[in-house]
């Protein structure tokens, strides 16, 4: 049930139909607001930690993967790492490549079709030891460990909720009220359940009208991957969203795994938080961008709203991927900087850096390309994806570095 469906722009492929708001137009500098209370799930008086002055490793040295035989041109896809290797998901030919880190070799893992080791269609992808979830919109496809189908199923939102007062007495804690949200979404399997990212589109209750939205909404859905229900809602998004109305087009979290844990960042706060397996936060840590332009558009009409994706993508800065070892007591999150001189069609080349937290503590901030996300370590070597928005679709993009 999308109330409010449509394409919003290359940023986003979640779409609404809303009546043109009236709000003023302003812009608000960004700060880190964390005293602002929630309801179950609070951001109040979370204590700071890894308060180290930023130390002096000023790059990284980046080598990119060759890969060998690819064969017809691609770069349409992302990369991951998984069991100390690397697979690229390529999404125009609807197959997974496995490829060895060191030579570059690489076969096919699974391709399109309808088989018992092939899938139809995918957009992301996630995994536990003995899983592989496809996702592709409402539906998701288990695979086991050996890449066989298990079994394939779609999400239901509305097992527990009536769909007449979903319609009339909307509210954050109602699972009928949300639906899957496209843009950046990451999926995890928590306990042998799907988490998803939502995001709701209700009339009465959404990210472009309705500040209780920026207050009371949930983040992420649980799924039972045998049935498809959403069983939970979980999560609610940092006070600084309360700063504005609104900033809709970095209505945006990333969350990964940190030992049993998880860290959690928004693209417009500098504050990255640690949080428990309810999305609770317990403390928080972080520091601003360098030479971040924050001074963000809010959004007074749907036709702001539908054409100023590629504006906030180009031309402001805000907080991006994150990746975590706890093993290694190392956290990465990527940013961009924004630049107004882009032209908005050019919002692949805002300017991104990387911040790389060691024991909490900033020790770098370092220069990256305009497309990087860290996806794993095998050996001494981390890895980054650099095709995750190839324009050419010519070049598979995979990167190694060392943090020493």
């Amino acid at each position: 049930m999308d109330f409010l469906k449509g394409c919003v722009s290359s940023c986003s492929q979640v779409g609404l139909m809303l009546l043109a708001l009236f709000f003023m137009f302003s812009c608000k500098p960004s700060d880190n607001n964390l005293t602002v209370e929630v309801e179950e799930i609070s951001y109040t008086n979370l204590e700071r930690i890894g308060e180290a002055p930023l130390k002096s490793i000023d790059s990284i040295e980046l080598f990119q993967i060759e890969i060998q035989d690819i064969g017809n041109p691609v770069g349409e896809g992302f990369s991951y790492v998984l069991d100390n290797q690397l697979l690229f998901f390529d999404l125009a030919k609807g197959e997974v490549l496995e490829i060895d880190p060191e030579t570059g070799s690489q076969k096919v893992v699974i391709s399109k079709g309808d088989g018992p080791n092939e899938i139809p269609r995918f957009q992301s992808f996630t995994h536990s030891d003995d899983k592989r979830v496809f996702l592709d919109g409402y539906a998701f496809f288990v695979y086991d460990s050996n890449w066989e189908q298990i079994t394939r199923g779609s999400y239901d939102f509305y097992a527990n909720d009536e769909m007449s007062e979903i319609e009339a007495n909307p509210s954050g804690d109602m699972i009928g009220v949300y639906e899957i949200k496209y843009h950046e979404n990451q999926p995890h399997i928590m306990d042998d359940k799907l988490w998803i990212n939502i995001e709701s589109s209700n009339p009465k209750f959404n990210f472009l009208m309705n500040e209780s939205y920026y207050r009371d909404s949930r983040i992420v859905g649980e799924v039972n991957l045998n049935s498809g229900e959403v069983e939970r809602i979980l999560g609610r998004r940092t006070p600084i969203y309360l700063n504005y109305k609104f900033i809709p087009h970095h209505d945006t979290f990333y969350l990964t795994p940190y030992g049993d844990d998880f860290i959690l960042s928004f693209e417009p706060d500098s504050a990255i938080y640690l949080v428990d397996k309810m999305l609770n936060p317990t403390s928080y840590f972080g520091g601003k961008g360098i030479g971040m332009n924050q001074a963000y558009r809010e959004i007074s009409e749907i036709e702001e709203y539908s054409s100023g994706g590629n504006a906030a993508l180009t031309k402001e800065g805000f907080y991006k991927h994150l990746y975590g070892s706890k093993e290694d007591k190392l956290i990465l999150r990527t940013y961009t900087l924004g630049n107004e001189a882009l032209e908005i069609l050019n919002y692949r080349d805002n300017p991104k850096r990387m911040q790389i937290f060691k024991n909490f503590q900033l020790i770098a901030d370092v220069s990256i390309p305009t497309y990087f996300r860290v996806i794993g370590k095998i050996g001494d070597y981390y890895y980054a994806d650099g095709s995750g928005e190839n324009p050419d679709n010519e070049e598979l993009l995979i990167y190694r570095f060392k943090i020493d």
